[in-house]
């Protein structure tokens, strides 16, 4: 007869084929889990979201300025082109 535990007080299931194969699955998920963990806490994907969002923000600014500016250079290049002898 097995031994309980003495920390729980229960006695350990007996070593069947089944639970064996729960064991090997639940080791290999673990050690699926343990590989793919170093990817989660990687600080390369903030990273690339910081740079996509300084991007975004330059992006919508340019666009930004030369709407507004867009219209007055038009006006000042027509008023230069007109002003140039054989146009």
């Amino acid at each position: 007869m097995l031994e309980p535990d003495l920390l729980t007080g229960f006695s350990p299931a007996p070593v069947t084929q089944n639970r064996c194969m729960v064991q090997q699955r639940f080791l290999s998920l673990l050690s699926v889990i343990r590989l793919r963990t170093p990817a989660l806490r990687s600080d390369d994907g903030q990273a690339l979201v910081e740079y996509a969002l300084i991007l975004l923000l330059i992006a919508t600014v340019a666009v930004g300025v030369l709407t507004v500016l867009g219209q007055n250079v038009s006006t000042i290049l027509q008023q230069v082109a007109d002003g140039l002898p054989g146009s």
